[in-house]
C-alpha cells in the first residue's frame, strides 16, 4: 500500500552525494556527529554499522550504498530518523537547514507498481530552485534486513493522548510541570515556571526614586526600566546575597523583576508535591506554598549547590501576582526618559502557557552548549578558509560565495565576547537571513538538533518580534535567553541565542 502524498509543513534538509534530502520534522529526532562505527551482524550491505547514542546502539544506513552510488566522499554527520517508535541513523554530509513548504508547492512521487518508494515527493528551494527530495520514512524502515531500535522517547511527547481512563488531573501536558530552581541569600528557592515571564542573566540595578525597603531600584529590560525587588527582603527572610540574576513576573499593567543570586536550572517537577510548612515557621508565610523535597526532583539536581539542604522553599506565584504593593510597582515601568508605560487595554492579558516546543540547533563556542531555534538558520555550511579570508582588521572576518550570494562571515565567539575555541571536524557557518541580507556566523563545534521543552514566555515572544522592537539596541545581552532542551529523556537548561537579533545588530547598526 502506498503512503499518502506529503503534506504542507516543515522539513529538515541534509545533503548527501550531491542530493538535497528532506525528512518531515516529526520524523527527525536529532542530528549528531559521526562516531566510530560498531560492527553489526546485518544482511543489508547499506547498513554500515551502528553508533552509540548515549548508551543506545542505533544502526546507521548509508543511502548511497542503498542506491548503488559512489560512497567514497567523507560523510561525518548522522541524522537520527524516527518512525512508528523505531530509530534508524541516516548518514549525511551536512545539514542544510529547515524549510517550510506549502501544499501547492509539493510534488508527489509514487511507484507505478503500487509499492513504496524511498521518496514521497519533492519541492524546490525557495531561492535557488534546487530540487529537494522528501524521503519516505516508512519505506526506508521497511528495507529488507535493516535493523531498527526502539525509540526511548516514544510515548513521552507532551501531545500524546492520555489513556481513556486516566484521571483528569494527570492529563496535563508535561511542560506544565516545570519549576525554576534558584538560590537567594544562600537559601534554595523554587517557583512554578508558568508564573515566570522571563529571566535576566546579568541585570544592572539603576538608582531610582522607587528605591526603598525591598525595592532596590530599576533594571533595564525590553527597552524599559522595570522595578527590581530584593526577594529575600520581600519575604522577610533576613538574609542578603549578591543579586546577579533576576526573573520577571508580568502583571496586568506592567512588569516586576525579582533579584536572586543565581537561577540554577529548570526541571520537571509537580509543585503539588510540596510539603506544607507551619505558618509560624516563616516571617511572611503567605509568599510560600511550602517546601519541595529534593526527593521529588530529577536525580541530577543532586549536583546543584543548594541540594544539600534537602528541599527548596516553593514560592507562591499567586501570592506574588496578587500582592497590592507589587501590583503598584508594576505600574511604574518607565522609558529611559522617565515616561511611564502601561500595558494597553487592547493587549491580551490572558495568562499564557510558558511552553516552548520546536527544534533547537545546539553548538559550543568553547564555554558550553548554546541553543538557537533552527528555523532562524537558513543554511548550515561547512567551515572553510574563506571564512577568515579578510582577517581581523575589517568588520567581517571573511566572505563566502554560496548559490550566487556573497555572505560576510563573523566569528560568533568574538561577537558574543567569548574566547575562541579550537576548530573541530563539525566547525560550520550558520547562515541567517535578515531584512533582505545574509550573514554567516562561524561556530567551532556543532552538537546536535534537540527538542525544546520550556522557555520563559518573554523569550518566546521576543524571538518573534525582535526584528520590529529591538533594531535600535546595540546591547548584545538582548540576544540571550534561556531554554530547556530534552533529548532521550535527558533535560538540560541552555543559554538561548537569538541569531536574528544579532544579525540585525551587525548588518543594520544604528548610529551612536
Amino acid at each position: 500500500m502506498m503512503d499518502a502524498a506529503p503534506g504542507a509543513g516543515c522539513y529538515g534538509v541534509f545533503s548527501l552525494a550531491g542530493m538535497q534530502l528532506a525528512l518531515p520534522l516529526d520524523a527527525l529526532r536529532e542530528v549528531v556527529p559521526r562516531q566510530a562505527l560498531i560492527n553489526l551482524p546485518c544482511g543489508n550491505p547499506a547498513v554500515i554499522g551502528g553508533i552509540d547514542l548515549r548508551g543506545l546502539l542505533v544502526p546507521m544506513l548509508d543511502l548511497r550504498r542503498q542506491l548503488q552510488m559512489d560512497s567514497t566522499t567523507p560523510a561525518q554527520t548522522v541524522v537520527i530518523m524516527t518512525h512508528e517508535g523505531r530509530l534508524l541513523g541516516l548518514l549525511a554530509e551536512s545539514v542544510t537547514g529547515v524549510f517550510s513548504c506549502a501544499a501547492d508547492e509539493l510534488h508527489a512521487i509514487d511507484a507505478t507498481d503500487g509499492h513504496n518508494t524511498l521518496l514521497t515527493g519533492s519541492f524546490s528551494h525557495i531561492e535557488t530552485a534546487v530540487p529537494i527530495s522528501i524521503l519516505n520514512p516508512a519505506a526506508i524502515t521497511a528495507l529488507p534486513d535493516t535493523p531498527l531500535v526502539d525509540d526511548p522517547q516514544q510515548g513521552q511527547d507532551s501531545d500524546a493522548a492520555p489513556p481513556a481512563d486516566a484521571p483528569v488531573a494527570e492529563t496535563g501536558a508535561a511542560h506544565e510541570s516545570y519549576v525554576l530552581l534558584m538560590r537567594c541569600g544562600g537559601l534554595p528557592l523554587a517557583m512554578a515556571s508558568t508564573r515566570v515571564h522571563s529571566t535576566v542573566l546579568n541585570p544592572h540595578v539603576h538608582p531610582s526614586t522607587l528605591a526603598s525597603g525591598y525595592c532596590l531600584g530599576s533594571i533595564e529590560y525590553a527597552d524599559l526600566l522595570v522595578p527590581a525587588v530584593d526577594l529575600t527582603q520581600l519575604c522577610g527572610l533576613g538574609v542578603r546575597g549578591k543579586p546577579a540574576q533576576a526573573f520577571v513576573v508580568q502583571y496586568p499593567q506592567g512588569l516586576v523583576a525579582f533579584m536572586v543570586e543565581e537561577i540554577m536550572d529548570v526541571v520537571s517537577a509537580d509543585p503539588r508535591l510540596a510539603t506544607a510548612v507551619p505558618p509560624q515557621s516563616l516571617p511572611h508565610a503567605e509568599f510560600f506554598d511550602g517546601v519541595l523535597p529534593t526527593s521529588v526532583l530529577p536525580a541530577d539536581t543532586a549536583q546543584l549547590p543548594a541540594a544539600s539542604h534537602g528541599f527548596y522553599f516553593l514560592l507562591s506565584g499567586e501570592a506574588l501576582a496578587n500582592h497590592a504593593k507589587l501590583i503598584t510597582l508594576s505600574q511604574m515601568n518607565t522609558t529611559p526618559d522617565g515616561k511611564v508605560v502601561l500595558r494597553g487595554d487592547n493587549q491580551d492579558d490572558t495568562p499564557r502557557d510558558s511552553g516552548m516546543h520546536g527544534k533547537m540547533l545546539t553548538y559550543d563556542l568553547g564555554g558550553g552548549a548554546i541553543a538557537t531555534p533552527i528555523e532562524q538558520i537558513s543554511e548550515i555550511l561547512p567551515w572553510s578558509e574563506a571564512t577568515t579570508l579578510l582577517g581581523e582588521g575589517g568588520p567581517a572576518l571573511g566572505l563566502m560565495m554560496n548559490r550566487g550570494n556573497a555572505i560576510p562571515t563573523f566569528c560568533l565567539s568574538t561577537l558574543t565576547g567569548q574566547p575562541r575555541a579550537p576548530l573541530t571536524p563539525t566547525a560550520s557557518v550558520l547562515v541567517v537571513e535578515n531584512q533582505g541580507g545574509m550573514i554567516g556566523f562561524t561556530v567551532p563545534h556543532l552538537i546536535s538538533i534537540e527538542e525544546a521543552a520550556w522557555a520563559p514566555q518573554e523569550d518566546i515572544d521576543a524571538l518573534a518580534r525582535h526584528a520590529k522592537q529591538t533594531e535600535a539596541s546595540k546591547d548584545v545581552r538582548q540576544c540571550w535567553g534561556r531554554v530547556l532542551v530534552a533529548q532521550a529523556g535527558d533535560e538540560r537548561m541552555l543559554n538561548l541565542l537569538d541569531l536574528h537579533h544579532l544579525a540585525t545588530m551587525v548588518l543594520h547598526p544604528q548610529p551612536a
